[in-house]
């Protein structure tokens, strides 16, 4: 995102419930170098998702649904899709046993290269397109969006689109505008506003 500027994907979100004339919060709990396991170096990365998610999420007041896009960290150091999928199975049992909603996307394509990064595309490629399979096929979740397709290059299938990020990885302004505006309300807001009811 662009410093200063609030254009992240849940500054887009927020303003469109604005423009709605919708009265909910948004808070943006995201951590740089985040994942769904503990898999990463605990001393340059956040702590696990699963571990954080009652700090970071549950134990705030009036939290009502939880939109969660965690796992290419994982992915990226070596995680199998079937353990971060576990995971995110565990955050959602969480969220559900204190009542929230759960809105899970997909992992977005990237093409990074090794370093500094880590993607070894050969061989972390296919376990993250398996992951977004657990995660579409799941009924463990309220509902599923598929912004890996949404921010995948509409001619090569599985390659980031190269207008909406920085290097291949990251998004830029312009992907967050788009993951922003494509991310629905109805999962995450109480009837009659949405379908969340919990």
């Amino acid at each position: 995102s662009t410093p200063e500027n609030n254009d992240r994907y849940p500054d887009v979100f927020a303003r469109r419930l604005q423009a709605a004339g919708i009265v909910a919060g948004v808070v943006n709990t995201g951590i740089n170098s985040n994942a769904v396991t503990a898999a990463r170096d605990p001393i340059t990365t956040a702590q696990a998702g699963t571990l954080r998610f009652a700090r970071d999420v549950l134990n705030r007041s009036n939290v009502r649904s939880v939109f969660i896009l965690l796992g290419t960290n994982d992915l990226s150091a070596g995680v199998t899709a079937d353990t971060v999928f576990a995971g995110l199975l565990d955050i959602a049992q969480q969220a559900h046993n204190k009542g929230l909603c759960v809105l899970v996307s997909t992992i977005l394509p990237r093409n990074d290269p090794p370093v500094p990064f880590g993607w070894d595309a050969a061989t972390e490629e296919p376990q993250r397109q398996r992951l977004n399979q657990l995660i579409l096929a799941s009924t463990a979740f309220d509902a599923t969006v598929d912004l890996a397709r949404i921010m995948e290059n509409p001619v090569v299938p599985n390659q980031p689109f190269q207008p909406y990020f920085v290097e291949g990885l990251h998004p830029n302004a312009t992907g967050y505008s788009v993951m922003g505006n494509a991310i629905p309300f109805a999962p995450l807001l109480p009837v009659p506003l949405g379908g969340c009811q919990r």
